[in-house]
């Protein structure tokens, strides 16, 4: 999966983030329901535990980011959740795509191009396994 530089340039960034984590929950959060409002009916009223599930799952990437055997058994998990909650590609898609575009925003010129790659590389193991267990998911 990841190499040790590329997992090196995850944890800068995440590291970068953490001030700021909770916002950053808030900002991906705002722009995963703006792009598929949808998704706004599968999470509780009150968004306070979604946003610290998001935040140790991205947690969980980047720490586990080189062992890509965990990190692929957590996801799969994930997936049958996502699965029986009729959550699909389409959905999954968007949550990468709203999560690219908070760190762009939140990290500004320190989302260098070398972190955009760490970030797109996980983010693309984490959406293939995510579809594994379930390659029928709607979509």
């Amino acid at each position: 999966m990841l190499n040790e530089r590329d997992a090196a340039h995850l944890r800068e960034s995440w590291n970068l983030l953490e001030p700021a984590r909770r916002a950053v929950a808030v900002q991906f959060l705002q722009r995963l329901f703006a792009e598929e409002p949808r998704l706004r009916l599968k999470f509780p009223q009150d968004i306070e535990e979604s946003m610290r599930r998001i935040l140790a799952l991205m947690e969980y990437i980047v720490v586990n980011a080189e062992d890509p055997e965990a990190l692929a058994r957590t996801v799969r998990g994930l997936g049958r959740r996502y699965l029986d909650e009729s959550i699909g590609r389409k959905e999954v898609h968007a949550a990468g795509l709203a999560w690219m575009w908070t760190l762009e925003r939140q990290l500004g010129a320190e989302f260098t191009p070398a972190r955009l790659m760490a970030w797109s590389q996980v983010l693309a193991f984490v959406l293939r396994n995510l579809r594994e267990p379930a390659p029928a998911l709607a979509g």
